[in-house]
């Protein structure tokens, strides 16, 4: 006899193996056949321990009191793909740039005389200022540890993985959700009279990004609850309130039409560009929470096809290969950054996007480039940018990668939750629960129609000037950032643009 799942907030039962509900969000899936796209997954298993393990422990319980037993809580990321106040990261301080006054702190600005007088919309661009840099210094951290692993392509989204931490901020406690703030250094923007602040900020986050209809941004939360696992209702609002989640619930014991249940969803909001996540689920699994990003876009100014040709791309000073060149002659914003030896550039596209182009002076010059990376450096190069005619051969390269990430988040400091005393009584009452894996996928491919990035704005042309020639035929790190929040949206490392 089949089991029909309990009623969540669509107040719909939804049978195992019953074909898919259509999704409450924004469906991309039609636009992704003909267009390159950017799409992210953070998904999440909750494992619990199968009868006969239960016995077992419990027959041997009185012989070994000082046991631990633990479910699992495995958290795989998938990624597909195509008003600034002054803020010091390293202290949460804020400075005020009207006035130039001395720095205050967090507490000092809420508790100063006349901050009534202050408007509430310069109070929260200075909030979301503080949080947005914050949070791309964390991707800038987790990124090193991904490239110090890597020396060829490396591809990741920074933002997924922030969306899939503040969605745990919901059900952890104590250590667990302490650690998680400590790590993305929101630790300070955090008021004990509103515990749930950081989820506001990724809500109005995820709010700004995805209501830019040119730049087609779609973020969600889906959650794969078994049938019989008691989620705390409190949980499920607030997660349907700050990011939205949809909520489905299968029989995981019955883990090939569970696996079939959630490879279906992945490839029905992927257009099928995405098959399938999961070749196998434990049937013991309880949870999955899906985290994703669809995000489409076009160039601005594309490249016309007709100029693509092959040309030499130097890897290092001995290996150069044949790679699809792109060219145009447009306006470009550009500067020089002569302490690192780089020359960084700003692609338009459609929406207040960007992708920024950094290119090392010499072959593999890129290590120091990535280890002094901050949102600081990016902001220093953004306001420096000056908008000339340029020639610019640009590779066209297509990326996909996996990266186990449990392992580089403890080394962020987030170790609890990999633990067996790992809190997440928010999530329920089960106790024994760790989080056991972090995986993330990321797909991009960049063409002459675009991927997605940002609009430049604001730049002053210089006109009648000889126009520079970039030639974008070495290894490059590029960036592509959001640029209402000056948000980092993607970050790679292109070593061999015809190697995936």
């Amino acid at each position: 006899m089949k089991t029909e799942g309990p009623r969540f907030f669509t107040g719909e039962k939804y049978p195992a193996g019953h074909p898919l509900p259509e999704s409450n969000h924004r469906c991309l899936a039609n636009a992704l056949h003909d267009t390159k796209s950017v799409s992210i997954l953070m998904a999440w298993v909750i494992e619990d321990l199968g009868t006969s393990q239960r016995k077992f422990l419990g027959h041997t319980k009185k012989h070994c009191r000082s046991s631990k037993v633990t479910m699992k809580v495995e958290v795989s990321c998938f990624i597909l793909l195509g008003l600034h106040a002054v803020v010091d990261l390293s202290s949460g301080i804020i400075h005020d740039p009207e006035t130039n006054h001395s720095p205050i702190n967090a507490a000092q600005y809420h508790s100063m005389p006349g901050k009534e007088h202050l408007e509430g919309a310069f109070q929260g661009a200075l909030f979301m200022s503080n949080a947005t840099l914050k949070n791309d210094n964390f991707g800038f951290n987790l990124y090193r540890l991904i490239a110090n692993e890597h020396d060829d392509n490396v591809f990741f989204s920074p933002l997924c993985v922030s969306f899939a931490l503040a969605s745990m901020l919901l059900g952890t406690k104590g250590v667990t959700r302490d650690e998680i703030l400590q790590s993305m250094d929101l630790h300070l923007l955090q008021d004990k009279d509103q515990p749930n602040l950081v989820p506001t900020v990724f809500k109005r986050i995820k709010d700004l990004i995805t209501h830019n209809q040119e730049l087609m941004i779609d973020q969600g939360n889906v959650a794969f609850i078994h049938e019989q696992f008691p989620v705390k209702e409190s949980f499920l609002n607030m997660s349907k309130q700050y990011f939205d989640m949809e909520v489905l619930p299968v029989d995981f014991q019955n883990s090939t039409i569970a696996k079939d249940i959630v490879n279906q969803y992945i490839r029905k909001f992927t257009g099928g560009k995405i098959p399938k996540l999961y070749d196998s689920l434990d049937p013991q699994t309880k949870y999955i929470l899906i985290n994703y990003i669809l995000f489409k876009g076009m160039w601005l100014y594309p490249f016309n096809k007709a100029f693509t040709e092959p040309t030499p791309f130097f890897i290092n000073k001995y290996k150069k290969i044949k790679v699809p060149m792109m060219f145009k002659a447009d306006e470009i914003s550009s500067t020089v950054d002569k302490k690192l030896r780089c020359t960084v550039l700003k692609l338009p596209y459609r929406g207040n996007a960007a992708m920024l182009v950094v290119l090392p002076r010499e072959e593999g010059d890129y290590g120091s480039i990535e280890d002094n990376l901050t949102g600081d450096l990016v902001q220093s190069w953004l306001a420096k940018m000056e908008t000339r005619k340029t020639f610019l051969f640009f590779p066209k390269f297509t990326l996909d990668h996996r990266y186990e990430m449990g392992k580089l988040l403890q080394e962020l400091g987030i170790q609890d939750l990999f633990s067996g005393s790992a809190n997440f009584t928010e999530l329920t009452d089960q106790r024994n629960m760790r989080l056991s894996e972090v995986t993330q996928r990321a797909m991009i491919e960049v063409n002459e129609k675009g991927t997605e990035a940002s609009v430049v704005t604001g730049s002053e042309i210089v006109g009648h000037a000889l126009p520079t020639t970039i030639r974008v035929e070495r290894p490059f790190i590029f960036i592509i950032i959001e640029e209402l929040l000056n948000s980092i949206l993607f970050i790679g490392r292109v070593v061999n643009p015809i190697e995936q």
